[in-house]
């Protein structure tokens, strides 16, 4: 059994974090499987498990899954621990996948914690305050760094107007020649752009995404591109 560092998780969820052999475990469901795979590796039937690995996608945005299990044949296993799969952690799958080149196997365990079983079944849409977050600090950092005047140049034509630094076009959304686009002087805040008519603001994946209707995931590529080029 490899182990990982400890984990820096909230109680999201209404989850309970324990703490077994030392290693705090987000929930009690996390500490359950946890125990099980040390069954598992104790009989022989995996080689070895790795605690809290820790996984680089898109635009340096983290990933911490829960457990990889290293199976006798030398295949390794992703697993995440699941009792809500979220909206970002849908979006943060869909990265892995591209990035590795495998899935994120999902377990769920039922309520009286008894046994597990994997499930990739849609959960409920509606985000709360804290996926909102979550969602809106995983765009800021692929938005960072990312020229925004030349990336929003390339779909309309933008002019200088005074001497500020931005500069402003023709918005897609309502048509008026109200859209400024800002990009920061310093590489600690992300550039971003608004408009003075219909209220449209955002940084380079939100234009991405509302303007070119572009998937979010994809936007999140993209605006890497952007940062290597």
């Amino acid at each position: 059994m490899s182990g990982g560092r400890a984990p820096s998780k909230t109680h999201k969820y209404r989850a309970k974090p324990v703490t077994i052999d030392g290693t705090r475990f987000a929930s009690r469901a996390e500490g359950r499987y946890y125990q099980q795979l040390k069954i598992m590796h104790k009989g022989g039937l995996i080689k070895d498990f790795i605690i809290q690995p820790v996984y680089t996608l898109h635009a340096g945005i983290k990933y911490i899954g829960d457990f990889d299990i290293i199976h006798n044949n030398g295949d390794i296993e992703t697993v995440d621990v699941k009792g809500v799969e979220t909206g970002v952690f849908r979006i943060k799958r869909r990265l892995f996948r591209q990035d590795y080149g495998r899935d994120i196997t999902i377990i769920k365990v039922n309520k009286n914690h008894e046994g597990v079983f994997t499930f990739d079944k849609k959960e409920r849409e509606d985000m709360e305050p804290q996926q909102v977050d979550e969602m809106q600090a995983v765009k800021t950092k692929a938005s960072m760094g990312v020229d925004l005047q030349q990336l929003i140049g390339r779909y309309i034509r933008l002019v200088q107007r005074g001497k500020s630094s931005g500069m402003v076009g023709k918005c897609l959304k309502c048509g008026n020649d109200t859209l400024y686009v800002f990009n920061p002087r310093t590489h600690k805040t992300p550039a971003y752009y608004s408009c003075a008519s219909c209220q449209a603001n955002g940084m380079a994946v939100d234009f991405l995404t509302d303007f070119q209707s572009m998937p979010l995931e994809e936007a999140i590529a993209q605006c890497t591109r952007e940062k290597r080029s």
